[in-house]
């Protein structure tokens, strides 16, 4: 019992002196300025979906695999041919991005982007019907000159950003 009082007091003591030093430290920060600085993420990020309604097939696969039931297929009439055809809708109140839509649909209709910091209003918006779905999720970044950097970890300085 009292090992354990001591190891937690020793514990605390580390973390709050982890902290002092990047307080005290020049050159270190821990944070990003966002919006003026936007993380580069890797190629396989999983973030927002988008559909090419072109290369769907309206298999129903997505709907079926997504583990938190954000997908769904819905009627959609296109307008030059007047025909229709069920194309997936995505609920982002649920969804997990997981990215098993992605990987089990046959056609490679659907892509993840690399948007996860979208902002809405209304809970109302996240809901992406067909038209939504197909042009993609869209930010308005406050900031025009936004520059990308790459987050480093230093074994003295700890975590770094570089720019890219």
């Amino acid at each position: 019992m009292v090992a354990k009082i001591i190891s937690n007091f020793y514990y605390h003591i580390r973390a709050m002196l982890t902290g002092l030093k990047y307080l005290f430290s020049p050159g270190v920060r821990i944070t990003l300025k966002y919006p003026d600085e936007l993380l580069l993420l890797p190629e396989n990020y999983r973030g927002m979906l988008k559909l090419n309604n072109e290369l769907c097939i309206s298999c129903g696969l997505c709907s079926q695999v997504c583990p938190a039931g954000a997908l769904s297929l819905k009627l959609f009439e296109y307008e030059q041919t007047k025909q229709i055809r069920r194309h997936p809708e995505v609920d982002y109140k649920r969804c997990i991005f997981c990215g098993f839509c992605v990987d089990i649909c046959p056609s490679k209709a659907l892509e993840l982007t690399g948007i996860h910091d979208a902002a809405f209003y209304v809970r109302d918006e996240l809901y992406y019907e067909v038209n939504r779905l197909i042009t993609g999720p869209k930010i308005d970044l406050p900031c025009k000159k936004s520059k990308y950097v790459l987050s480093e970890i230093d074994e003295v300085r700890g975590l770094v950003y570089r720019n890219v």
